[in-house]
């Protein structure tokens, strides 16, 4: 069974409002131009026989046949074991493997790629199969510390409804709330694309704020939905529902921590509020990993054999497979 980072699109969306292109406003055209009725400004050539033009050579740009990622990693805290699988993909193209090398309890990484691998796709490092966080398509260093949420924000994750239901019920239930879940995100995130062009900071603190506020109540539904679904009817049943809940209710505690943070944005300080958006972006980023480290944990501490089969059969669940997922695309 594979998830996707369920919040890894409000990357994009929040760094698109943030973005400081809008104060950048382009020299006015000269008033001739935009007269259909004119001819345009006149040009007066100059005296004497012009000089040719040297044509340029063009310079050549070499790229490195192979582009090297590095950097040490923790997990919630602890070193990984030296051995353990590291790659890098772009996409769902492998481009490079490695192995964790622990030395004086620092885990460190080291991969090779090819410079072309996966074209303009976003590349990812991978550790035992588990995402860790995007890397520069330019290679380089990159030390990460990757803590799996927990939920703390509420008073205590609610517990799914004690009734076991037949598989294909419950992954019904589970995907038609994420998928409602995620079309609730894209429509708002459209909505916030279309917002004008503006350098009033405060409109666009606000903007963003909203935004996350709605997303927040939309996660509430989700995680009632949730609990509502009950129990899949499998030996791990119990334990599985439980991991959805509780994926859910982190997700919902890195989006408060997101909303709060956009609340803190400098409104007053042009200079400074570029860089507390992107510092948002960043957290809202791996936030995403995070959270898809929270559902491949599923695969590890439960058998969800019998489940993953009944889950692809049902249409609802398209969105958890990549077929028709909006947000499948690394951002």
């Amino acid at each position: 069974m594979r998830f996707v980072a369920l919040i890894a699109s409000l990357t994009l969306i929040v760094g698109l409002a943030c973005s400081s292109r809008a104060d950048k406003t382009p020299p006015p055209l000269d008033p001739a131009y935009l007269d259909p009725n004119t001819a345009g400004p006149t040009v007066t050539p100059r005296a004497g026989t012009p000089t040719p033009i040297a044509t340029a050579t063009p310079i050549a740009t070499v790229q490195p046949a192979t582009l090297t990622y590095s950097g040490s990693i923790t997990i919630d805290g602890a070193a990984v074991p030296g051995g353990v699988a590291v790659e890098i993909r772009a996409g769902s193209r492998a481009c490079g493997t490695g192995v964790i090398t622990l030395a004086g309890g620092v885990s460190t990484y080291s991969v090779e790629v090819a410079s072309d691998c996966g074209g303009n796709v976003a590349r990812e490092l991978y550790v035992d199969g588990m995402l860790i966080g995007k890397v520069s398509a330019a290679g380089g260093s990159r030390d990460f510390a990757l803590v799996i949420p927990t939920p703390t924000e509420i008073d205590a994750v609610p517990t799914p409804i004690q009734k076991a239901v037949a598989n294909g019920e419950w992954a019904n239930a589970i995907c038609s709330g994420i998928t409602a879940w995620l079309e609730f995100i894209r429509g708002n995130a459209d909505e916030l694309k279309a917002l004008p062009a503006t350098t009033d900071l405060v409109a666009r603190r606000d903007a963003i704020v909203v935004f996350l506020n709605e997303v927040l109540e939309s996660t509430d539904e989700l995680i009632t939905a949730g609990v509502d679904a009950g129990e899949p009817d499998t030996a791990d049943g119990p334990g599985i529902a439980a991991a959805f809940v509780r994926g859910f209710a982190a997700a919902r505690s890195i989006l408060l921590a997101a909303r709060d943070s956009a609340l803190a944005l400098p409104t007053h300080d042009p200079g400074a509020f570029p860089q507390a958006a992107r510092a948002l972006v960043r957290a809202l980023d791996d936030g995403g990993a995070a959270i898809t480290a929270t559902f491949q944990q599923v695969d590890v501490d439960f058998d969800t054999t019998a489940l993953a089969v009944a889950m692809r059969e049902q249409p609802s669940c398209a969105v958890l497979y990549g077929a028709t997922n909006p947000f499948e695309t690394p951002l």
